[in-house]
């Protein structure tokens, strides 16, 4: 019998990358875009429905998030500037949905965790991960792993990340005139 498979899914602010696979392999994937708040996660929803049997699902999101696992909107995308995502309960429909276990994080502190296990990171106990995307952002690992639940104080619960917007990639399109 073979290694459990997980799901994982990319919530990024201008597209979507849900992936199937176990610790060693990518079995499927699919990107779209990132679109309003109940078309994209039924479509993320409908990639893991097609897949088989799943031990889970991991979600790195854009933010900010609610990682408080006390809180009553644990789980949800909270005051986010993407158009119609504020106040977006994205772990919970896709727990109820597909009734499974279901982990987020940050997508920079999951990239940074992603870093740590398998990439450029491997054997460092502490860093620094850093994007420039859609957003800018910042994610670390200050032992072993990423603290969760965030500690209390932190305020709003918040996990040691940081991310603005605007990045290059929107400064352009925001501002045409000022970008020859």
């Amino acid at each position: 019998m073979g290694e459990q498979r997980y799901g994982g899914i990319e919530a990024g602010g201008t597209k979507f990358i849900c992936a199937v696979g176990d610790n060693a392999e990518i079995f499927e994937e699919v990107r779209f875009p990132t679109t309003d708040p109940g078309e994209t996660i039924a479509r993320a929803i409908d990639f893991f429905t097609q897949q088989g049997p799943l031990a889970g699902i991991g979600i790195g999101s854009f933010g900010p998030l609610d990682l408080n696992p006390s809180s009553p909107t644990f789980g949800y995308i909270t005051s986010t500037p993407k158009a119609n995502w504020a106040q977006t309960d994205i772990t919970g429909k896709v727990e109820r949905a597909l009734s499974l276990p279901v982990a987020i994080d940050t997508d920079v502190n999951a990239a940074a965790l992603a870093e740590q296990l398998w990439g450029a990171a491997r054997g460092l106990h502490t860093f620094i991960y850093l994007t420039v995307g859609t957003g800018i952002g910042g994610g670390g690992i200050g032992t072993t792993a990423i603290p969760a639940p965030a500690p209390k104080n932190v305020p709003g619960g918040t996990a040691p990340s940081v991310a603005t917007v605007p990045s290059a990639t929107s400064i352009p399109r925001s501002f045409p005139n000022l970008c020859m």
